[in-house]
């Protein structure tokens, strides 16, 4: 998911965090990761974490 980050590919890595997040929530240390800053831009960040945070799955 950093790598397509880094590389422009913000709808992959969204795609692909969104797949992980059928078996993990997103741990803290990836939400405040400084690579991450562009996936944290985008408009269903605050989503994508809330959901994370409502689940029951392991952390990733």
């Amino acid at each position: 998911m950093e790598i397509a980050a880094v590389e422009g590919g913000i709808d992959k890595a969204i795609s692909q965090l969104k797949e992980a997040m059928k078996k993990y929530i997103v741990h803290y240390n990836y939400q405040k990761n400084i690579r991450n800053q562009k996936l944290r831009a985008q408009p269903c960040w605050l989503e994508i974490i809330a959901e994370s945070d409502s689940s029951k799955r392991p952390i990733s």
